[in-house]
């Protein structure tokens, strides 16, 4: 039993903790010191030789000239300009030609078809869709099967 007024457990716990406070606040003040935050500001240790300009990351990597990239954008923009051939592949021999490019059934915009092995150039990409010279769109892709298939040249 404790008695009243006596050091319980209660008071014991209090005391470890206000010791502990006291030493936590002496550390704090002893770094204060070391660091010069007196002030307001913190003084950083700098190694010996340290500047700010030889200190700088370098990069790894070994960066373009602006006119080897220029060159190398100029010629992407040329393949990409050259029209691309795709020859017909189909499973029911004919590929349908749509006025524009929405629904594969439809059969109220078939302008067209192409047969299997024709060659086609194409004109603009539209998601699975390709717009090519034979006067419309056809898909490229449907059903896991690829209707139309780039030439390699």
């Amino acid at each position: 039993m404790v008695k009243r007024g006596g050091r319980g457990p209660c008071n014991a716990l209090l005391g470890l903790l206000l010791a502990s406070s006291c030493h936590f606040l002496a550390l704090l003040e002893q770094g204060r010191a070391m660091t010069g935050a007196y002030s307001g500001r913190m003084y950083f240790h700098k190694p010996v030789g340290y500047s700010p300009a030889t200190s700088a990351v370098k990069s790894p990597v070994q960066l373009p000239s602006d006119e080897a990239l220029a060159e190398s954008l100029r010629k992407r923009q040329e393949e990409l300009q050259k029209p691309r051939r795709y020859v017909v592949r189909t499973q029911r021999g004919f590929l349908n030609v749509h006025a524009d490019p929405d629904d594969p059934y439809r059969s109220d915009n078939v302008v067209g078809r192409l047969w299997e092995g024709e060659i086609v150039t194409g004109l603009e990409d539209r998601g699975d869709w390709l717009r090519h010279d034979h006067g419309g769109w056809s898909i490229r892709f449907h059903g896991g099967f690829e209707w139309l298939r780039p030439l390699d040249e």
